[in-house]
This record gives C-alpha cells, structure tokens and sequence, in this order.
C-alpha cells in the first residue's frame, strides 16, 4: 500500500552549476512536507563545476545522492542510471535547469493519490529560441 508520503526525485545535470543552490533550495521547501526524500543528482559530464558543488552540498545533507558519470551520455542515460537507485515509493523525474518546478511535486502525489500509476507535465510555454520552439512542435504534431 502506497503512502505518498515517501518520495525519491532524480534531476540529471550537465553543466547546471549555477542553478544547483536554488534548486535545491526550493527542493526542499516543497519536501520537507513529506515523511522522507531523497534527491539523486546525476551528474553527466559536467565540465563546469556541477560536481564539486554537488559534493559540497552533499557533505552536509544526508538525503542528497549522487551519481557522477564518467562522461556526457545524455538526459535519458542519466535519468536511467538515477532510476536504478531510488529507494522510496514514489519516483519524481525533473530536469535541473529549472523549467520543471519543484512547486508541482505535491499536485504530482496528489494525482498519485487518486489511483492513477503514472503522472507527468506538460509545459504549456516553452523557454527555447524560435527555432528549438518550430522543431518541436513539428516533431510533436506531426
């Protein structure tokens, strides 16, 4: 029987140095209403200083895990090998360069809590330049 209240959330990273802090800030204000957490950072390749910051926040947080892999693989290897090593019941999946909010992590549970087994976003605006926006939407309409 599922809880809710026990959730593991894994953000892939490449070279997000500089949005680690406020991430992880509202992190843990959103799940720190929740019985237990754990945040598995993948790093994936960075080379700017991801890692180190990673590990600096990591030494005084014990519901911080990270995996650092040894070169760039991409967004879906990383979410994967992140996969591999939640413990808790619930699984959130989010990217780290902010444009998934860790604001809707309690709307997720709650749809959780209605008996759906599966929930996920989807982003009404996108931040790209224009032509990011036209690929995209011609892959995803057409």
């Amino acid at each position: 029987m599922n809880t809710y209240n026990t959730i593991s959330v894994v953000i892939p990273l490449y070279n997000e140095s500089k949005n680690i802090f406020e991430l992880l800030n509202r992190l843990n204000k959103v799940l720190s209403n929740f019985n237990e957490f754990e945040i598995i950072f993948v790093n994936d390749g960075s080379t700017d200083d991801t890692l180190e910051k990673l590990l600096t926040i990591s030494s005084s947080n014990k519901s911080i895990k990270i995996i650092s892999l040894s070169r760039n693989f991409g967004h879906q290897i990383a979410l994967s090998a992140g996969i591999d090593f939640i413990s808790k019941e619930n699984a959130i999946l989010m990217d780290g360069d902010m444009q998934d909010p860790p604001e809707l992590i309690p709307d997720l549970i709650n749809k959780l809590k209605q008996n759906y087994n599966v929930v996920y976003c989807v982003r009404k605006k996108r931040k790209e330049n224009f032509k990011k926006k036209y690929v995209t939407f011609y892959f995803i309409e057409f």
